[in-house]
């Protein structure tokens, strides 16, 4: 197997399946014995060549990232399956897919049951945490309203039809952004306007760190900024079990008075 989407290769190790993972891309870091397969590239830049000369029976590719123009030579050559997540519900079918594809429908099936736990759980949490909060009073039954950004130069939010939407939405937030598709590129007069009571700066595809909180509390000087684990939010596979225990810590963080 050459896996091409980084939280596909976690989910692969998950199902025990190390010893068939030919090719990843050099974005595969996780688990850490991950770093031992083959790199066939970056995830918008592998190589065909590469990919072909470890003979895989099987590539796993993801269409927003995977180039179009590699998907077309591949499929040519080898059984390739394209990994299309927008919605909580389509990450639960992708372990599924996973499952069947490899011959791990067994474990695939445990995942998704631990995985329903650790939701209805979660939900639970969060349904307390939002109680308390509109106990308070200050905003009536208001929900939160937040801006996810995951680049700089130019600013990237974003907006409907993203997993990390779906997350914002587990966690009961209200994206600002959320009429606009996929990762629309925003101005600053845009963000000002949208007024998010939150800002979320993402730690991946761009790197953000403390060292941006200036910027953005002087554009937004009203909004609580937060930096966030990108791979919670944008992650999907068997990466989805670890999100819940860090979205109930950050949820909790979010709404303490100030």
């Amino acid at each position: 197997i050459v896996s091409l989407v980084p939280s596909i290769t976690e989910t692969l190790f998950a199902f025990g399946l190390e010893g068939r993972i030919a090719g990843r891309t050099r974005y595969c870091i996780a688990p850490p014995e991950a770093k031992d397969v083959p790199v066939v590239g970056g995830t918008k830049d592998a190589k065909a060549e590469k990919i072909l000369s470890l003979q895989p029976d099987l590539i796993l590719a993801e269409k927003e990232e995977t180039p179009r123009e590699l998907v077309e030579r591949l499929e040519k050559e080898v059984p390739l399956y394209v990994a299309d997540v927008e919605s909580f519900e389509e990450g639960i079918r992708l372990i599924r897919d996973l499952g069947e594809i490899t011959g791990k429908r067994e474990r695939a099936e445990q995942i998704l049951s631990a995985l329903e736990k650790e939701y209805a759980h979660f939900r639970e949490e969060r349904e307390g945490i939002w109680r308390k909060v509109f106990e308070r009073g200050e905003r009536g039954e208001e929900p939160l309203t937040v801006a996810y950004l995951i680049w700089r130069k130019p600013y990237m939010a974003a907006g409907s039809s993203t997993f990390i939407d779906a997350m914002l939405r587990q966690m009961g937030l209200k994206n600002v952004f959320a009429g606009r598709e996929r990762y629309p590129a925003v101005s600053e007069e845009e963000l000002q306007a949208a007024k998010p009571d939150l800002l979320f700066l993402s730690s991946e595809p761009y790197p953000f760190s403390p060292k941006h909180r200036e910027e953005f509390q002087r554009m937004l000087p009203d909004s609580r900024v937060h930096f966030v684990d990108g791979a919670m939010f944008s992650w999907y596979g068997v990466r989805m079990l670890q999100a819940p225990s860090y979205l109930i810590r950050l949820l909790s963080e979010m709404v303490k008075p100030l």
